[in-house]
């Protein structure tokens, strides 16, 4: 019982990390930008300011790695 316990549990962490990476990439492959589809959502006229602003709140400036 011990050892099945363990196996699940060494095989939840590369479970995880797939999972994780194959959410991230699914959020990277929506077409269009985060930040404009955010704010272009309220029907107000959005300048390239506050999409630079809204990039940087959700860390979207950062490298691939820093994002994940």
């Amino acid at each position: 019982m011990y050892k099945y316990a363990v196996k699940r549990i060494l095989l939840m962490i590369p479970t995880l990390i797939g999972v994780g990476l194959l959410v991230f990439a699914m959020m990277r492959m929506i077409p269009g930008d985060v930040c404009e589809i955010r704010l272009g959502g309220t029907g107000l006229m959005v300048d390239k300011e506050q999409i630079d602003i809204c990039r940087e709140n959700l860390g979207l400036n950062q490298s691939m790695t820093k994002q994940f």
